[in-house]
């Protein structure tokens, strides 16, 4: 299959073509990635209304009776194509009151989260039965709550979220604390995947040994991804992050404690590269507290150099850059920006205690950025 109909968007587009119930059948039949988005559209009430004896006529299997041979109940489970989600999503469509159908059949009801994972007495159990009791998960938020100690339970966690990774085909939304090595390599089966929080990542979990050389990942790696964020405990660690993949990314968000300013001009430089042309980038978000070192030599001021690179992303509609460096741009640097950033809606800039911007630099963002909505710039 190319590998252009890994990508939902584009299986979903194809099915939208297709206007008879026959074709759309066939081809949920013979086609396994095109099942889902056949089914969406058939059942869509798009092309022919759905009718209330049409879904129970496919749900006939899961008909519970009485003695007298008529319907009581019905009882879906994980290995049928009709999960109570979907059936809630294609009663909608029909016009059919959710509840009406919930209550005359209360087994079709959804589950609570006490019902899931009752027997579950950790987080490790909470995952599995996750993957096998919502195969069709698609948003999974994991907040880590365990004592600075606890390193062995964090390593533990760590690793049972990178297996979801891959098992979970219809995920979309992914946060966690961080993931293994071997989990940035499964992104590619989870074709899904469009956002991915890492909220204290560190090297030793994205490699499977801490003497593992720094190796790019292959290239299939967070290749759908759109949203990123990593909050590292080392700056270090999201560089070589960046450096390892090349997904084309709509929003980076990139927060730490100590942002030297060499890292934040590499990262700029990384999303600038050919491989990330042209530009999918809609918004920056750069975060951290300035290192400020005795060295004469060692930058501590934001200048168009440094800039220069987020000259490419034309498409850029939110840039904040809050790491409390100096900033020294000139009239002629303001503009240049300004220039290249035609969509530019919101833009952040906190500096450290001096800049060079002035309220003629506000003027002209405001005359070649017209979709400008928010500003904020240290005027001095």
């Amino acid at each position: 299959m190319h590998h252009a109909l890994h990508l939902p968007e584009i299986r979903q587009e194809i099915c939208d073509q297709v206007e008879t119930l026959d074709s759309l059948t066939v081809l949920a039949r013979i086609c396994t990635a095109f099942k889902v988005p056949s089914l969406n559209r058939i059942w869509s009430g798009v092309i022919q209304p759905v009718r209330m004896e049409d879904i129970l006529n496919v749900m006939s299997d899961a008909a519970e009776r009485d003695d007298k041979r008529i319907m009581v109940d019905l009882v879906l489970t994980k290995d049928k194509d009709w999960s109570p989600a979907y059936l809630r999503q294609t009663l909608a469509k029909t016009g059919v009151p959710t509840f009406q159908f919930t209550a005359n059949f209360p087994k079709t009801s959804p589950p609570t989260p006490g019902e899931v994972f009752r027997n579950c007495e950790n987080a490790t159990q909470v995952l599995q039965c996750a993957m096998e009791r919502c195969p069709q998960l698609e948003v999974l938020e994991v907040v880590e709550r365990l004592p600075p100690h606890s390193a062995v339970d964090r390593r533990i966690l760590i690793g049972a979220i990178s297996h979801t990774v891959g098992r979970l085909p219809l995920l979309t939304k992914l946060q966690s604390p961080d993931l293994r090595r071997f989990a940035f390599v499964n992104t590619h089966l989870s074709s899904s995947l469009r956002e991915l929080t890492l909220t204290c990542m560190e090297m030793l979990a994205v490699f499977d040994t801490q003497n593992d050389p720094v190796q790019k990942l292959p290239d299939g790696a967070l290749r759908n991804v759109r949203n990123l964020e990593l909050s590292p405990r080392d700056i270090d660690d999201a560089v070589t992050l960046l450096r390892m993949i090349s997904p084309s990314l709509a929003k980076l968000k990139v927060a730490t404690s100590a942002f030297p300013l060499s890292h934040i001009t590499t990262i700029f430089w990384l999303l600038s590269q050919p491989h990330q042309l042209p530009s999918a980038l809609e918004e920056l978000v750069i975060e951290g507290d300035a290192m400020i070192y005795d060295l004469p030599s060692y930058p501590v001021t934001f200048t168009m150099e440094a800039l220069r690179p987020l000259t490419y992303h034309r498409r850029l509609r939110k840039l904040s850059l809050r790491v409390g460096y100096h900033i020294m741009l000139t009239l002629d640097d303001v503009q240049e920006l300004a220039m290249a950033w035609p969509n530019l809606e919101d833009l952040t800039i906190a500096s450290g205690p001096s800049s060079s911007l002035t309220i003629e630099s506000v003027a002209l963002f405001s005359q070649h950025c017209p979709k400008l909505v928010h500003i904020s710039l240290p005027i001095y």
